[in-house]
């Protein structure tokens, strides 16, 4: 069966499924077996549509500027059209391609909306058409949309700068609800990074990064060989925030695109056990609770980036910091992003764990003891040290710096998304900045919501549904 091409509309009203526009029918359907492509960011058939239907499909105006980040996902949108309207015949097949019999549309004819949209730092100016969902931010973008539509503008009637009143009124916002939006706007490459609002602090967490893999002989820059696959890779960010939710700093990794490896060979062996959250809250409770220990959490900085590769591995110079387009980077390290580097850290760290006279409990994943004073757990590269006396903490810790780069923060507080809070001759394990997040995300609600899809076998009907005074 070949599948016919159509769009999306909406949801059937009678049944499970979709309704679906056919372009070529000129008809509206409703089926359940549908494909989306996902990729395609729109299509133009304005001119396939017969003009007797009464219909008139707008679609939002699609540039193929990938550069614009700022493009708000216009929906498609359909109105109902007066069949009374005048409407200019096309000449012309490609709807693209303007021809002398089209007819200009004089600028008064066209009801230009001049809006303003919500930022952190102030509001954001951009106008639209009555009618359409289209949003057009510089005087760019106007002139390639009123050129496709042959319709005459004066650009004169536009004003994209915004003043102090404007701005004043989205300056009131809460630092939590700052701190909600800005983590909105983590860029997703390492072009949004640079043009971004943030690129100095997003420059800074980037020139870290790498100036970690240079101290710690990541890769060395070789020529490009030849008939080996050269792996991609990408600069990944993300904002940490504390217990509180307020931003600690901004964070830039550059992990290899592991996905393109091959079993067998790249890589062969891939696990690496973790710590259960049931043993660490055991560990707690035997040791802070009844012994009365002290702890303390250690984060070991680009832990990954400790570990030797036992395979060979080339990948492409980082975005951004190419030096010689010829050149390559062969891998002495385990990078982010292969399916071999958890392993690859585990075996090096459980390594230097056992020269330092650490003994593994061998009932359990990632418990070590040294002597009878400390216990070390570990989750990849968070850390956590119970010991009997603070000098025994100390002495362990002046061990481990001199084979890793660690940060200290001091008595637990958050480990695994689990918030940790001594009060008194106690210990209470729970998740309130968490739970204080999602109240402020959703608290624009007003009213409650309702579980979906709904629950099988319900009945609708009219008769249960409420009524309005005004039709729509």
């Amino acid at each position: 069966m070949i599948a016919k091409m159509g769009i999306m509309m909406g949801y059937a009203q009678r049944t499970k499924g979709y309704r679906i526009w056919l372009i070529d029918e000129n008809k509206l359907v409703e089926t359940i077996i549908v494909r989306f492509d996902e990729n395609k960011r729109g299509i133009n058939f304005r001119q396939k549509v017969n003009s007797n239907l009464g219909y008139n499909l707008n679609l939002p105006d699609y540039y193929d500027d990938e550069d614009d980040f700022d493009r708000v996902k216009d929906s498609l949108t359909s109105r109902l059209v007066s069949k009374t309207s005048t409407e200019t015949p096309s000449t012309s097949e490609n709807p693209d391609v303007s021809s002398d019999n089209h007819s200009l549309i004089p600028c008064t004819e066209v009801k230009w909306i001049r809006n303003i949209g919500r930022k952190v730092t102030g509001s954001n100016v951009y106008y639209s058409i009555e009618g359409e969902a289209t949003r057009l931010k510089s005087f760019n973008e106007i002139e390639r949309y009123c050129k496709r539509h042959n319709i005459k503008y004066d650009p004169s009637l536009f004003n994209f700068r915004k003043d102090n009143t404007e701005s004043q009124g989205f300056s009131d916002l809460s630092e939590q609800q700052e701190a909600l939006m800005v983590e909105v706007t983590i860029p997703n490459c390492y072009k949004q990074a640079i043009r971004s609002r943030d690129a100095s602090k997003w420059r800074d967490a980037m020139d870290k990064e790498i100036n970690v893999m240079k101290e710690r002989k990541v890769w060395d820059l070789v020529d490009h060989p030849d008939n080996i696959k050269i792996l991609e890779n990408r600069w990944v960010y993300t904002i940490k925030y504390d217990e509180n939710n307020k931003i600690v700093r901004y964070k830039a990794r550059l992990v290899a695109r592991g996905n393109t490896q091959l079993r067998g060979e790249s890589f062969d062996e891939v696990f690496s056990p973790v710590i259960n959250f049931t043993i660490v809250r055991l560990f707690f409770t035997i040791c802070v609770c009844l012994w009365k220990w002290t702890h303390i959490q250690v984060d070991i900085t680009n832990a990954y980036l400790y570990a030797n590769l036992d395979t060979v591995i080339y990948m492409k110079q980082p975005t951004g910091y190419e030096i010689d387009n010829n050149k390559v980077c062969k891998l002495r390290k385990a990078i982010y992003g292969l399916h071999q580097s958890g392993r690859q850290w585990f075996l090096e760290l459980e390594n230097k764990l056992i020269k330092l006279k650490f003994k593994k409990l061998e009932w359990v994943n990632c418990v070590y003891m040294f002597e009878v004073n400390v216990i070390l757990l570990f989750y990849v590269d968070d850390m956590i040290i119970f010991g009997k006396e603070r000098e025994n903490v100390n002495f362990v810790l002046q061990l481990l710096q001199k084979n890793f780069d660690l940060k200290i923060m001091g008595k637990t507080k958050k480990l695994l998304g689990i918030e940790f809070e001594e009060i008194g001759n106690s210990l209470f394990i729970h998740q309130r900045s968490y739970i204080r997040r999602l109240c402020e995300i959703y608290e624009k609600y007003k009213y409650p919501v309702s579980s979906l899809p709904i629950s099988k076998g319900q009945v609708l009907s009219k008769l249960d549904s409420p009524k309005l005074a005004k039709k729509f």
